[in-house]
């Protein structure tokens, strides 16, 4: 997800705010290379195909172009262990 997040910032410099709520998952070894589509593609219709390319995760475009990108399913925080005392 790093490297679409890393190319819609390039596409739309000065202009979004990106919050990013990573998966609790081991990275990859590489990412793969996403096609944020033609140049002249609106900011919507980039962050839908970022989301078609990464399914576990949500984009919200809320005002004041932030985009919020969040886990589809759970959360991102690492599970909690139990301790007893």
């Amino acid at each position: 997800m790093e490297a679409s997040i890393d190319a819609l910032r390039a596409r739309f410099p000065n202009q979004i705010v990106v919050g990013f709520e990573e998966l609790w998952d081991p990275r990859p070894d590489s990412e793969p290379n996403v096609d944020l589509g033609p140049p002249g593609s609106s900011l919507q219709d980039v962050l839908a195909r970022i989301h078609t390319a990464n399914p576990n995760y949500k984009i919200d475009l809320l005002p004041g172009n932030l985009v919020h990108i969040y886990p589809a399913h759970g959360t991102a925080d690492p599970p909690r262990s139990s301790t007893s005392a």
